[in-house]
C-alpha cells in the first residue's frame, strides 16, 4: 500500500502528465466559487506548474493532491469509530489508489489556512472496486479534526494548512515559488531555520566573516542577515516553534519579518501570537 503511495507522490510534483489534475472540480471557496485546473510552463526547464485556482488567488496542485493523498489513506488506517459498522467494515477492505479520490471525496473547501474534506459515506457499493488484496486493514488510528455531517452522509475532515512562498521547502511539489503545506510540514520548516540561525550565529561569534559565511554556504548576503536575525528572537518564540506550536498565520516569510523588524521580545511575541 506504502509502494502505491509513494508511486503516485513521485507523479505530484512539478514536471506533470498532461491532465494529472487530482481534485477536478473538487475543490471550492466558502462563496462556493470553483477552483479551476490552471498550469504554467517554464521552457528552459521543460517544467509545468500546476495551480487550482480562482480569481486572484492559486493553490499549488501538486500540494494540496499530497496532502489529500496523505489524509485519505490516514482515513483508511483510523479507527472510523464514527461510522456504522457495515461502512467500516466496507472502508476496512479497500486499498488507496488515486481513481478513489473521484468517488470517496465529494468536496474540499478552502479557507484561509483551512481544507475541509467531505468524505462519502453515504454509499458503499463504489467501494467494491477498490477491495484490495490484503485483506482488512486492522490499523485503528485515531483521527483528528473529524465529524459527522448533520445528513450523517458525509464524514468531514479538517485539515489545517500553511501557505508558504518562496524555496523555504526543498522537495515539495508544488507551484513555483508557492507551496501549501500542513501545520506539521511548517512547523518544521521554521525549526529548521532556527538551526541555520543559531549556526550561523556561532560562526560569526568565531570570527567568522559574512563574506566567509555567504561563500561557504553559498547563499546571497541578505539571506546570511535574515538568518542571524532568527537568532535573536524572543526565548517565548523559539520555544514555541521548538514545541511545534506554531500559529497558523506564521510561516517563514513571517518569521523573517519579525526577525528583523521589531526589535524588543515584547513586539515580537504580540506579531507572532496576532495581537
Amino acid at each position: 500500500m506504502q509502494d502505491k503511495l509513494d508511486d503516485n507522490n513521485s507523479r505530484g510534483g512539478g514536471k506533470v502528465r498532461k491532465d494529472s489534475y487530482l481534485l477536478h472540480n473538487k475543490i471550492m471557496s466558502a462563496d462556493g466559487i470553483i477552483f479551476k485546473n490552471t498550469k504554467t510552463s517554464k521552457t528552459k526547464n521543460k517544467f509545468s506548474y500546476r495551480y487550482y485556482t480562482m480569481p486572484n488567488f492559486y493553490l499549488p496542485a501538486g500540494d494540496v493532491d499530497n496532502i489529500t493523498r496523505e489524509l485519505i489513506q490516514n482515513f483508511l488506517d483510523s479507527d472510523m469509530n464514527m461510522l456504522p459498522p457495515e461502512m467500516k467494515m466496507a472502508f476496512k477492505q479497500i486499498s488507496y489508489t488515486d481513481k478513489l479520490i473521484k468517488h470517496l471525496v465529494s468536496k474540499i473547501i478552502y479557507r484561509e489556512n483551512l481544507l475541509t474534506y467531505f468524505i462519502n459515506i453515504e454509499d458503499a457499493d463504489y467501494l467494491k472496486s477498490f477491495k484490495g488484496n490484503y485483506g482488512i486493514n486492522s490499523k485503528a488510528d485515531k483521527l483528528k479534526g473529524a465529524y459527522l455531517s448533520e445528513d450523517k452522509k458525509h464524514l468531514i475532515i479538517d485539515k489545517p494548512v500553511v501557505i508558504q512562498k518562496g524555496a523555504a521547502l526543498q522537495n515539495k511539489y508544488s507551484g513555483k515559488g508557492t507551496n501549501i503545506i500542513t501545520k506539521t510540514e511548517n512547523a518544521t520548516a521554521l525549526i529548521r531555520a532556527i538551526s541555520i540561525a543559531w549556526k550561523y550565529k556561532k560562526m560569526y561569534e568565531a570570527g567568522i566573516t559574512t563574506d566567509e559565511i555567504i561563500k561557504s554556504e553559498k547563499i546571497a548576503s541578505r539571506t546570511v542577515y535574515k538568518y542571524i536575525n532568527l537568532a535573536y528572537l524572543s526565548p517565548k518564540i523559539v520555544n514555541s516553534i521548538m514545541d511545534s506550536n506554531v500559529p497558523l498565520n506564521i510561516n517563514l516569510q513571517k518569521l523573517f519579518e519579525i526577525g528583523s523588524k521589531y526589535d524588543t521580545f515584547e513586539k515580537q511575541e504580540k506579531v507572532f501570537n496576532g495581537l
